[in-house]
């Protein structure tokens, strides 16, 4: 992977779409990695021990976007809730969100919510939604790109109330993520789901893009060996840092009901993200539709703790 050349390119898309945002940020080296990345080296290092990192090897802050999971591995804990302004009622959740890494390149992710529905001219209903477990495996790794395979594994454990608890649903997926340069990252996730009762097939993606910008000095420990098990990180402090992040999602259903067959559905979504410290963030985020979705808008807000 050539991250000089990932580099230059960010920078031309960056300055020409977001120029009055470009100064932020930290400039890297672009000189040799100041990590022992395994590129595409699918052989070795899947029993490693996991290190703790919050920066990639060139400095720059791994970013957890809100409607996707992260290209890197972690082990954090997620709190978010959710309420959503719909054509046919409203809908709010709290969803507790799990990621931890096993090694260097092997982690699951748990997710469990509570749905609380309101729809228009009927009684409000709330109950669990399915539980998800998802195994996850690093395939890639650069100081300037990520690429994660997911294989999400939804049960039917939920509440029929609320759409849940009906059957088994299966969507592997693809996380990327990709350093431009002053702090820009893109990251991706692409993936099928398939509903194993029903037999529909449904394709997805979301495109997010995030800003880092410093907003006050947390300390530094870049340049601090570390034995196995500790925190490391190859930047400066996680803590005062402010991420403004945008996404882009999009679905569409590939088998199914012939009413809902080829009929593209997307949705933006805007929000801060804001590490209070390095164990702490503060989240932040609001959704619009922008075609063929049952979404008026709707807000989101949680935390993010880091192990």
């Amino acid at each position: 992977m050539n991250c000089a050349l990932l580099t230059r390119l960010g920078s031309l898309f960056v300055s020409l779409a977001v120029a009055p945002l470009w100064a932020g940020g930290e400039p890297h080296a672009e000189g040799p990695p100041t990590t022992d990345t395994f590129g595409w080296n699918l052989a070795d290092h899947w029993l490693d021990t996991w290190d703790h990192r919050h920066f990639s090897g060139r400095g720059t802050p791994y970013i957890h976007h809100f409607g996707f999971e992260p290209a890197y591995t972690g082990r954090d804990l997620l709190a978010t809730y959710g309420w959503a302004e719909l054509e046919d009622g409203e809908e709010q959740e709290v969803e507790l969100e799990l990621e931890w890494a096993l090694t260097r390149r092997l982690g699951v992710v748990l997710e469990q919510g509570y749905i609380f529905e309101d729809p228009d001219g009927e009684g409000s209903v709330d109950g669990w939604g399915d539980l998800a477990i998802v195994p996850r495996a690093l395939l890639a790794e650069f100081d300037c790109f990520l690429a994660t395979l997911n294989l999400e594994v939804e049960l039917p454990t939920g509440s029929d109330e609320v759409g849940a608890g009906e059957e088994w649903h299966l969507a592997p997926s693809l996380s990327t993520w990709a350093d431009l340069g002053r702090w820009w990252t893109v990251s991706t996730n692409t993936g099928l789901e398939f509903a194993l009762d029903s037999e529909e097939t449904e394709f997805f993606f979301t495109l997010g893009l995030a800003k880092a910008i410093r907003l006050r000095e947390g300390g530094s420990d870049a340049h601090h060996h570390h034995q196995a098990g500790e925190h490391h990180h190859a930047g400066s402090s996680l803590a005062g840092i402010l991420s403004v992040i945008a996404e882009l999602s999009g679905e569409v259903v590939l088998d199914g009901e012939e009413d809902e067959e080829d009929e593209w559905v997307f949705e933006a979504l805007f929000g801060l993200n804001y590490a209070v410290s390095e164990a702490f963030d503060l989240r932040f985020a609001y959704s619009v539709p922008l075609q063929n979705s049952e979404l008026e808008h709707g807000l989101r807000g949680g935390f993010i703790f880091h192990f």
